[in-house]
Formats: C-alpha cells, sequence, structure tokens
C-alpha cells in the first residue's frame, strides 16, 4: 500500500510540475501561411507541439490578424465554413483553407472533434507564456508555384509578400495577447522582393531566401537557440541566407 501511495504521490508532484515550470528555454511557433514552417520544425526537433495555424493556409494577413484578435473564437462556427468537392474546407470569416483535416465530405459531422482537436492546440497557444521562456513566432511567405493547379480560393497575389507594415501589424498584434512574454517575429520572405523591413524595427527579424525548403534548413536551427535569440531580442536585423549552403559559416 505505501508502495502505492508513493506512486501516486510522484505522479502529482510531476503533474504540478508540468503546470508551473517552465518546460522549453525556447519554442518556436508557426503562424503559417503554410505547413513548410512546421515541416521543417518538425524534421529539425525544434517542434514542441501542435499549434492551431500548423498545417492550415492562412494565406490572408487581415484575416489572420483577426483570427488572433479573434483568439480563434470563429474558427470553427459552421456559419463560415464552406466545403469544396474536392474535399478541403474554407473559413470565410478568416480565409483559413483546412487542406488536411476533412477525411470526407461530411462536413458536419467531422466538425465536433476537429472542433476539439483545434481547441486543445488554441489553448497550448495563448498557454505559451506558461510553458516556455522565449518564443520565435515564424511567419512564411506564400510560394505562388504551389498554387500551379489554381485550385486554392484564398490565394492572390498579395500573399507572395510580406511587407513591413504587415510585419509590424502582426507583432502588435502577438504583443497586445502576449504582454509579458520574450518573443521575436520572424519573417520569411523571398529574397528577390523589397519588403521595407529594416534593422530598426524592434523585435522582428527578416529571412531572405531563394529556397523555402533548402534554405529554411540553414537558418532555422539558429531560431532554437536561446544565444541567438538573445542577439535579436532588443532590436532586429535581416538576414540575407545565400543560396548556396557552402557559403553558410555561422
Amino acid at each position: 500500500m505505501k508502495k502505492y501511495l508513493l506512486m501516486i504521490l510522484i505522479n502529482i508532484i510531476s503533474l504540478l510540475d508540468a503546470n508551473n515550470v517552465p518546460l522549453h528555454e525556447i519554442a518556436v511557433v508557426s503562424l503559417g501561411s503554410h505547413c513548410q514552417s512546421s515541416l521543417i520544425l518538425r524534421e529539425l526537433g525544434l517542434r514542441r507541439g501542435a499549434m492551431p495555424l500548423d498545417w492550415l493556409l492562412s494565406l490572408d494577413h487581415k484575416g489572420l490578424i483577426q483570427l488572433i484578435n479573434d483568439e480563434f473564437s470563429h474558427m470553427f462556427d459552421e456559419t463560415y465554413l464552406t466545403q469544396y468537392p474536392e474535399g478541403y474546407v474554407i473559413n470565410s470569416r478568416y480565409n483559413l483553407d483546412f487542406r488536411h483535416d476533412w477525411s470526407t465530405l461530411d462536413l458536419l459531422g467531422e466538425l465536433p472533434d476537429l472542433a476539439s482537436k483545434y481547441e486543445r492546440r488554441t489553448k497550448r497557444f495563448f498557454q505559451l507564456p506558461e510553458i516556455t521562456k522565449r518564443v520565435v513566432f515564424i511567419r512564411t511567405v506564400f510560394d505562388p508555384r504551389l498554387n500551379v493547379l489554381n485550385n486554392m480560393p484564398t490565394y492572390t497575389p498579395a500573399c507572395t509578400i510580406i511587407n513591413a507594415q504587415e510585419a509590424q501589424e502582426l507583432y502588435d498584434c502577438l504583443r497586445n495577447k502576449f504582454p509579458d512574454l520574450d518573443f521575436v517575429l520572424a519573417i520569411v520572405n523571398f529574397a528577390h522582393t523589397d519588403s521595407g523591413i529594416t534593422d530598426d524595427m524592434l523585435n522582428i527579424i527578416e529571412f531572405k531566401v531563394a529556397n523555402l525548403v533548402e534554405d529554411y534548413k540553414q537558418f532555422i536551427p539558429d531560431l532554437g537557440n536561446p544565444d541567438f535569440f538573445d542577439t535579436v531580442y532588443s532590436g532586429a536585423k535581416t538576414v540575407q541566407c545565400p543560396t548556396n549552403p557552402t557559403d553558410i559559416n555561422r
């Protein structure tokens, strides 16, 4: 009996520790606009847990801002949901495109389970100050070549660049929701575009890439490094990712 009581006590202490002690020194959290960030984070072991924007197409900047301001409250409001014959579902309030969630054409039948899953992810998102000391939020530009079949209703040319105003609006939105959290917003843009993001934008860092997949692997390990975080947290810099991996010496 004493043995079992001791085991129960140990389990209780473990649960208390898990709820009260930061689990990670730093977390890298994807804010979309598509799944590339999450895929690379998972491959490199930097994805700490499922978050609500990991696997969606969130191409609309204004929709993203409204989504965060609403704390994802209408994400699965059936009033805004439309399922297309191919199976994917669009939320018209936020212009979200669910490409990987519905396995059938039964929109309402699958809705309760999916809403429950995303409720857990949303709760985890807003619990970030409780589970980590520092966060890098990463928002990635969309590659128009991914819309080669022209089957993405939420796509517009505006999603192929994240400009300075949008970066600042997103940062301010996050700061409003996480007033006491130490975080950096990392913006990923294509090298051939001029976003207007400058070095004096506080706690906003821009990575310029020629190829999303190849260049991601060159800079994302830095984002999970607390020392790197500390070098950019009080200010911001633009990092030009070289197209040739042999040019990397950091």
